[in-house]
């Protein structure tokens, strides 16, 4: 199951990167044909299309690599176990949250599709974006769902606080 989390990963990475990278090209070419007075028509369209694709499929694998922001300022002052059910608690409502948004975006993709939605310019289709938007989250919530599986495994075991080291960023304690 890790080996194919692992390579479901590599996959929405390589993804990101090469839509991150395409952004920037055609960024770049329209900036240049402005100056010409040749801009790509729907450029700003195409990059915002291409950003829903970055996020959706960034958001699990920066949750994988604890890349998320957490601020601890008051949680610090807690004890470790308190610290553990906290972090637990919030993995939980991540979970949730990414379950919510994976679930509601497969139906919304149906409705678009059955609607011909599309972009005002490009004319592109709506679905495609919704369905990755559905893969994306539901990724993020299973990772979700790793994290808390993990946590509770600390908090059960009461593991030794110096075991912060194997861990990514996000389990905190």
């Amino acid at each position: 199951m890790k080996r194919l989390a692992d390579h479901i990963y590599v996959v929405l990475f390589s993804i990101c990167a090469l839509m991150l990278a395409a952004m920037s090209l055609i960024t770049v070419l329209d900036v240049i044909g402005r100056y010409f007075n040749y801009p790509i028509p729907g450029a700003n369209e195409l990059v915002g299309l291409l950003l829903v694709v970055v996020i959706a499929c960034g958001v699990g694998f920066t949750q994988r690599t604890g890349g998320h922001i957490a601020v601890s300022v008051v949680t610090d002052m807690f004890p470790i176990q308190i610290r553990r059910v906290l972090v637990l608690i919030s993995q939980i409502i991540g979970f949730c949250v990414a379950g919510f948004v994976a679930w509601k975006a497969v139906p919304f993709a149906l409705e678009s599709y059955d609607a011909s939605e599309h972009t005002e310019l490009l004319k592109f289709p709506w679905y495609p974006l919704k369905i990755i938007l559905a893969f994306g989250a539901a990724v993020w919530a299973a990772q979700y769902m790793s994290d808390a599986w993990r946590q509770a495994g600390r908090l059960i075991n009461n593991a030794p606080e110096d075991d912060i080291e194997n861990m990514h960023k996000s389990d905190v304690i």
